[in-house]
Order: structure tokens, then sequence, then C-alpha cells
């Protein structure tokens, strides 16, 4: 065989190649649908009524009081009235991404000051320090050294977790520490590429966190740090880094987690594995957080859970029903129309509000149909606030916008960090709403706004 036989051949090999390649990509990025769950779920008229559970307090943990991205609708009405864009003050907690938490007169933060991570308590009012602990973190990674997860303040304690997998447990009122565990003493083989994210949950007088394998999903008791259980049938998963939520089902209070290989509902009291679906995405990154509702009065006994991840991965509706006592988990669909690579939507009505990447999108919760997507704030964060959505653009933008189907209409929008903007140019931090103000950061500052800003006008330049 002669060298230009050869060359064919070689030619139409790598030909075929691509085109199997082009044709398995093609397969894996179509969109899934069952019709049968879809005729049920627009059968379903759903309540804005919350299925989270609550803790007390103005935001007290990560996405607010029922970790739904909504703050209690006395507190999101004066925010639309008067959106907040004056700062009150500016504290430097150090670098990181962890939110503020916030009850009564007090706000709860995580930084890093090389060598250490820190937990402070703040002055509501004035951002002066009235306690902090701090403790050394040698851990390192891309894209910031700071902690991710955000505390919980709950029966007088905060709850943190560090980059490195400290969690550690404080009195609220003076900081005295009461327990801590290291993941790394026996509970995780490794900690994550980017460091722990998971923000811990308090579920009665139990601490919940997510430890990655070989113990996985773990709780503890709040009083004592003595471990109580270890969800069965997770502890091979790595911890991805989403944060879990406890929500109302049929039968009983269920904690839903997504690791980096499933989604998840988990017994409280045990740590019983109840139902699983497979969500697996690139790099092990399933970050946002899992949202839950009820089937409505028409389908009392379902309940929709919501995952969304990056990196191609793209968004599904899952539906958990009982049947004679075990709870059946089955997709209705799998869409690339919303892929959060960070940032956690929120459900408000009849859609589901939301980074695709760095476009904001509107997306029909019933048939996975994106209504609109717009450009303009990159990888940004959001929360609910009374029909409204508070959007913090990467590059420091806060906006409000009409949480509507029509399209994406601001009404409102702030440049807090000023033209110098955020450091790093990112804020991947969610904005948090609370006590008639709105508390934004960047890599390095948290910025206190209160109302009364001069508002600019939609469409000016960002």
């Amino acid at each position: 065989m002669n060298s230009r036989w050869i060359a064919f051949l070689a030619l139409g090999t790598a030909a075929l190649a691509g085109l199997g390649w082009f044709a398995w990509q093609q397969s894996r990025n179509r969109d899934e649908f069952s019709e049968e769950l879809l005729v049920e779920a627009l059968e379903s008229k759903v309540s804005s009524g919350p299925v989270g559970l609550e803790i007390p307090g103005d935001w007290p943990q990560w996405r607010g009081p029922t970790r739904e991205g909504k703050p209690a609708p006395i507190v999101s009405g004066g925010l639309v009235d008067s959106f907040p864009g004056n700062l009150a003050w500016e504290h430097s907690p150090g670098e990181g991404y962890s939110s503020p938490v916030i009850a009564g007169n007090r706000v709860y933060m995580m930084g890093r000051r090389e060598p250490d991570e820190t937990l402070c308590c703040l002055e509501l009012a004035t951002g002066k320090t009235v306690w902090e602990q701090s403790w050394p973190t040698p851990f390192k990674c891309d894209f910031g050294n700071g902690p991710r997860a955000t505390p919980v303040l709950a029966s007088g304690k905060v709850v943190s977790l560090g980059i490195a997998g400290d969690l550690r447990v404080v009195n609220a009122d003076d900081g005295k520490p009461a327990w801590s565990v290291r993941f790394a003493d026996g509970l995780a083989r490794a900690t994550p590429q980017w460091g722990y994210s998971g923000s811990p949950l308090v579920l009665g007088e139990r601490v919940i966190a997510q430890a990655g394998a070989p113990a996985g999903l773990l709780a503890w008791d709040l009083a004592t740090g003595r471990e109580a259980w270890r969800a069965a049938g997770l502890d091979s998963d790595p911890a991805g880094y989403s944060s879990p939520v406890a929500a109302a089902f049929p039968g009983g209070t269920q904690v839903v987690a997504l690791s980096a290989r499933r989604v998840a509902g988990i017994h409280p009291a045990s740590g019983s594995l109840l139902w699983e679906f497979p969500w697996e995405t690139d790099f092990e990154v399933n970050a946002a957080t899992p949202l839950v509702w009820t089937g409505g009065e028409e389908h009392p006994g379902i309940r929709y859970v919501f995952i969304t991840s990056g990196y191609g991965k793209g968004c599904a509706l899952i539906r958990v029903s009982e049947i004679g006592g075990s709870f059946e988990a089955r997709q209705v669909y799998h869409v690339r129309g919303l892929r959060s690579h960070f940032g956690t939507p929120v459900r408000v009505g009849d859609h589901i509000y939301g980074f695709d990447e760095q476009m904001l999108v509107c997306l029909d919760w019933r048939t996975g149909k994106v209504a609109w997507k717009h450009r303009g704030y990159a990888k940004g964060t959001l929360v609910a606030l009374e029909g409204h959505l508070a959007v913090l653009g990467e590059k420091g933008t806060l906006a409000l916008l009409k949480a509507t189907p029509e399209g994406p209409i601001e009404v409102a929008r702030h440049e807090p960090f000023g033209e110098a903007g955020p450091r790093n140019g990112r804020c991947w931090t969610g904005p948090v709403p609370a006590r008639g103000m709105m508390f934004v950061r960047d890599e390095s500052r948290l910025l206190a706004l209160k109302g009364g800003a001069t508002v600019e006008p939609p469409g000016a330049k960002r």
C-alpha cells in the first residue's frame, strides 16, 4: 500500500472518529422529557408558600430562613419600596465568598486573613466587631483561599464550616467555642479541589454537613458534637459543593442533599436513604442548592425537586412520590436551558430565575422551557423579593428586577463598589436582605447598604 492510500485511510478514520464524537456529543446534550409527567406537572397549581423548614431569624442561614432564597414578606416589601444602595458601613473580614447571616442586632460572617480563617460577630447598626475567632488554615486553591460555606445561627449557637473542612460551633453571644470536628481526621480522604462550599444545615438538634468519602453526609448533636449518623448509601460520594436543605415530605421531614454523584432524600433521625437520583457533572461540581416544592392541591403527595449544574450539565425536575411507604424519584425533564455554575436559582410562582453561566434566565418550571435570557450581569447571584429579584452581578452591579416571564424589567440599579468595582473584578456571593438593609460582599469587603440612594435609570451604562 503506497503512502497516498495510507494518508487517505488515516483521513477517513479521523473523519469517522470526528463524526462519532459529534454524534455522541449531540446525544449527550439532547433534552429529555417524560410526556406523562409533564402532563401531571402542567395540572399542578403550586402555591408560593414555603416547603423548606424555617429557622428563626432575619437571615439566619444560607439563602435565608427556609433556604429558598427569600426573606420574610415583611422584610422584602420594604426593600422593594426603597431599594438599598447607600453605604451604611463597611467591614473587612478577609478573603472569602461566605455570606453573612443576620439575627436581631448582630451580623455573623467568615473570612480569611493569612494564615488564619476567621469567624466574627458585628454590630448591625455600625459594623463594629463584637468578637472574633480565628484558626490556622493552610489549604489553598484556585479562585481564592477564603471560606465558601455560610454559617448558620440556631439555638444560641453559630455553626461554621471552613474551606478545609473545619466544622466549628461557638456560642453566638461571646464566640466561646463549644466543639469542633476536622473532616481531615478520618472523615474525608481529600478536600474538594476548590475547598468545602456546602453550608452546614441545622435541623432541630442536629448539625448536618457533607464531608465526602468515606463518611459522606453526617449528622452531629448540636449541643455536644457527638456523631449521630452517617447517611446510608452516600459514603462513597465526593462532597461536591452544594448545601443540603430540609423540607416537608409526605410522612415527615427529609434532608435533600446533592453530592457530586446524586441528589437524595435522607431521613433526618436515622440517616437512612429514602430515595435517590443520579446526577454527575464534570469536575464533580454540583454547587447549586436543590429547590423543593409541593405538587399543589391537585397532587399533595408529590414533591418536585429542581437541580442544576454547570459545565454543560443543565437542569432537571425530579418528581418524588410515596408508594406503599417507599419513595420513588422520576425525572420529569432534563434540559440545558439553565446551567448554574455556582449560583442557586429561585422559584417565584410558576417560573424559576437563575444564571445559565453568564445569562440571567427565566424558565417555566413545569416544562423546562426558557421564557427569556438576558445578558448584562455576567456570573451573577440573586434572591427573591416580593415579586422581584435582587441581582448582584459579578462586576458589582446591584439591580432590582421585576420577576415576570414577559421579560427582564430592571427598575433600580446601584454600583455599591464604585468605579473601582469589586476586588479581583468579581462578586460571587449572593446578596443578603435583612432589617431594611442589603448586604453585599466581594472577595474581601462586606458592604452594608441602606435605602435612599439615587436610582440610575434603566438602560444606563453598567
